[in-house]
């Protein structure tokens, strides 16, 4: 499914800053895709998640999450996951869903960083759609350890 995605933009049109610039979000439209880069000035893992407009919180929530590999190098796992409550989301793969992103990111001085692409419109029942005409709930995560876990608070 990734090869039918395209290229990386070289620009992005949008731009939110979070926590106060903790975490940087930047988006564009690419016909029926979009693409997100996320920077954050965290060292543990960050998640981007999309709400579709009935629900709120994490209930029924779509999910891009990057860990690390492990906490000797700077390898980096972008994953596709879904939130059915207000508890630790599992793998779209997982739940019997696919993983429909293409996606990179890495380090950069200690700090994540990661860019995906993902179509617009839901292609299976753990992916929530974007409206490119009207505001999206997006809800966000991070933690400053590497080992992926319930964030509670953040």
């Amino acid at each position: 499914y990734t090869q039918l995605l395209p290229d990386f933009p070289a620009k992005y049109t949008k731009s939110q800053n979070l926590k106060g610039g903790l975490v940087s979000l930047q988006w564009v439209v690419l016909n029926e895709t979009i693409a997100f880069r996320v920077n954050t000035n965290v060292t543990g893992w960050v998640g981007v998640g999309y709400q579709a407009s009935d629900r709120f919180g994490m209930y029924g929530c779509d999910m891009i999450i990057a860990t690390f590999a492990s906490s000797i190098d700077d390898s980096i796992n972008i994953d596709d996951y879904w939130a059915d409550n207000m508890e630790m989301p599992r793998l779209d793969t997982k739940l019997g869903g696919s993983s429909n992103i293409k996606s990179r990111g890495g380090k950069i001085n200690g700090k994540i960083w990661m860019e995906f692409i993902r179509p617009i419109k839901n292609s299976d029942s753990f992916d929530n759609p974007l409206n490119t005409t009207s505001t999206n709930l997006i809800l966000w995560a991070f933690s400053l350890v590497t080992d992926f876990g319930y964030h509670r608070v953040n």
